[in-house]
């Protein structure tokens, strides 16, 4: 005895709402647009206050850290451009993004040409990530901290504050 299977013929049904993707982003960007501005405002107006009423400029931490912005703008336009580095410190943010997210990297390569990262886990947060998170900064303060664990650290705060200046500009001219 055979078996046949008898040919049916499918319809597809369209589904009566579809919206693209496009569009679906347009709105929420719009509808993100008071919240941005609030935050903004907020932003300023903090910073404001803590310029006139706290003296934020005549403050010790500001001058150094302005100081060591200023350095590195000097050696950025004035110097070969360090993009090994850079490239390094972009693809490493990936790949700890891709960790703290629970994923395997499985490649990592870097040259100065670009890099990249091969790893089975990929969202928003590992994709922008070495754009909103200064990895060179972040180590810089990591470093202080366990150095202060061993060893009295407070008399070089405020080379703390110069070095956090040339790495946040660092991150601030390569990403911009």
């Amino acid at each position: 005895m055979r078996n046949l299977a008898r040919a049916r013929t499918f319809v597809p049904v369209s589904d009566p709402l579809t919206v693209p993707t496009r569009w679906v982003k347009f709105v929420v960007a719009i509808f993100l647009l008071p919240i941005c501005a609030i935050l903004s405002q907020t932003f300023f107006t903090a910073f404001a206050r803590a310029a006139v009423a706290q003296r934020l400029w005549a403050a010790e931490e500001f001058w150094f850290f302005s100081l060591g912005a200023v350095l590195w703008l000097i050696a950025f336009f004035g110097l070969p451009r360090p993009i090994l580095i850079y490239v390094f410190g972009h693809e490493l943010t990936h790949a700890l993004w891709v960790w703290l997210m629970g994923g395997r990297v499985s490649r990592f390569r870097v040259g100065r040409d670009g890099g990249h990262v091969v790893t089975d886990k990929a969202n928003f947060w590992i994709a922008l990530a070495p754009y909103f998170f200064p990895l060179y900064s972040i180590l810089a303060i990591a470093v202080y901290g366990g150095l202060s664990l061993f060893v009295n650290m407070q008399p070089y705060g405020r080379w703390l504050y110069a070095v956090i200046g040339v790495t946040w500009a660092f991150h601030f001219t390569f990403t911009c």
